[in-house]
């Protein structure tokens, strides 16, 4: 049996699956993603360890390979993962310095002096993107002011996707999903920005050739063959941007349909037939990119499934993971006895894209209990999620038509419910367990020409999910999101407050 192979690369795990044609999951194998602190003059900078990165690769690759059927064999691979973050190589290949994380606050600076030099409105005309501390071009900048002896010996730099496939075939390219993500990509154009690059100190020599999503790079070489188990000549082909990925895999790829991508980081993707780079979508905080299906997508973002996993680990200590979370939460009354909970531990995404906002737990009484701070942490971000789905369709004019849901959160059954009666509409919740590789793998299946293109790879596949319909109560449900919405006007000046308090504290600790 011929099948083909998706490498997702994310935040917390490298997960290698292998398909069957029509995206039958034949096998699948991870290993953990874990950010490292590798300077001790700097213990708060988060790095990603290319070796370790490689060997997790290496190891999951090799025991998803293990558990094939019988006379199942890799035809061809992508790698799909969580983009932005890069890193400098010589012209032998050689790693200059490692991955700077996207949780690495050290370019939050950069950030905001090239938002007031460039402009926060003409980057987003040029690049589609909004100022995001932990895109490319701002840990390039970073380089370029702190350490550019490392830029100026280097060859190349390489996205943490493109650096993995650079490891598996030799080829040092991109692709327009991932050129999106660095904030340095000109979406009308189709190529670098020569504009953006240069305010940003940037060498247009360091970025690599842009080829379209499916593009064939080359085949395993001898030395990754030993090391992963692939056969050597494996065909390698263009991959994407995690989530622009899975959008492939889920079957999202017309105007009017949303996948909702519930992780570390919420997601709402929508297809859109032109690059929406005008006013209203800047003001609602959307991002626009290349679709890995060839078009664009518009999206909206903000943190989700990190501020649970704060709630539940580090401030209640739920040993029992989401289950233990949602039965709690299910004992309060819609509501939650008057409590709301603002989710801006990380700011604030689409629609306010304010990064110093903070988060906030109000509205607590006696009459609250820890079932109670469980509903207000669920409705919270439900109301969140409601504010990502209706931003992308007002600022794209496309309406939202369809939403699927996917991800960790997605299979929390009350979850689903607050999503569904929150946002006043219907639900598709996935049953795909890794839409995400999905999608890298049909981009193969592409490069291999067992499909026309990526929109009939992704009709290709047959997909099932539950329904979910918005329950009674409406009035009750639209007074809760009312309250939500008052939340952030009324603590943004006490946020910004907070912020620049500490800020100064921080300047004095370190002067």
């Amino acid at each position: 049996m011929d099948c083909v192979l998706g490498i997702d690369l994310g935040s917390t795990s490298t997960k290698a699956v292998i398909f069957a044609p029509g995206g039958r999951r034949l096998s699948s194998a991870a290993r953990p993603m874990e950010a490292a602190r590798l300077d001790p003059d700097h213990p708060e900078w988060l790095f990603w360890d290319p070796e370790a990165l490689w060997r997790g690769a290496c190891g999951a690759i090799a025991e998803a390979q293990a558990t094939l059927p019988t006379g199942a064999q890799v035809r061809g691979l992508a790698v799909t993962g969580l983009g932005m973050d890069g890193l400098p190589v010589d012209e032998e290949g050689r790693v200059l310095y490692p991955f700077i994380s996207w949780r690495c606050p050290r370019t939050a600076r950069v950030a905001a002096r090239l938002s007031a030099e460039v402009g926060p409105e003409r980057i987003f005309r040029i690049a589609g993107k909004q100022v995001q501390p932990h895109d490319t071009v701002y840990r390039l900048a970073w380089m370029a002011e702190h350490r550019p002896e490392i830029l100026a010996r280097a060859g190349n730099w390489l996205l943490i996707e493109d650096w993995l496939a650079f490891r598996l075939c030799g080829s040092r390219v991109t692709d327009p999903t991932m050129a999106s993500s660095t904030s340095l990509y000109d979406q009308r154009k189709g190529t670098w920005s020569v504009d953006l690059a240069a305010a940003a100190g940037v060498p247009l020599r360091l970025l690599p050739p842009i080829r379209p999503c499916g593009t064939f790079l080359g085949d395993v070489t001898a030395r990754a063959a030993s090391e992963t188990g692939l056969p050597a000549g494996t065909p390698v082909f263009l991959g994407g941007h995690d989530y622009l990925c899975a959008a492939l895999g889920e079957g999202v790829v017309a105007p009017g349909h949303l996948l909702d991508i519930i992780g570390t980081w919420e997601l709402a993707v929508a297809p859109t037939a032109n690059p929406a780079l005008d006013p209203a979508a800047f003001r609602a905080g959307l991002t626009v990119e290349a679709s890995a299906a060839g078009a664009w997508a518009a999206t909206a973002f903000a943190v989700a499934g990190g501020v649970a996993e704060w709630y539940r680990q580090d401030l209640c200590g739920f040993g029992g993971g989401w289950e233990e979370l949602t039965r709690l939460a299910a004992r309060a009354p819609a509501g939650a006895r008057g409590a709301l909970f603002l989710p801006h531990l990380e700011g604030a995404g689409t629609p306010h894209n304010d990064p110093g906002s903070m988060g906030a737990l109000v509205g607590l009484s006696a009459a609250c209990d820890r079932s109670c701070l469980a509903r207000a942490l669920l409705e919270g971000l439900a109301c969140q999620s409601a504010d990502l789905v209706d931003a992308v369709g007002g600022a794209t004019g496309a309406g939202v038509e369809r939403v699927v849901v996917t991800g960790g959160l997605s299979r929390s059954e009350l979850f689903g419910q607050l999503k569904a009666d929150l946002g006043a509409r219907p639900l598709l919740v996935s049953a795909t367990d890794e839409a995400t590789a999905l999608g890298a793998a049909l981009l193969a299946e592409v490069g291999l020409g067992r499909h026309l293109d990526a929109y009939a790879a992704a009709a290709s596949v047959e997909r099932q999910g539950r329904r979910v319909e918005p329950g009674p109560g409406a009035a009750e449900h639209r007074a809760i999101r009312d309250r939500y919405r008052a939340l952030y006007p009324a603590l943004r000046e006490i946020s910004a407050s907070i912020r620049s308090r500490s800020n100064d504290h921080g300047s004095a600790a370190q002067g």
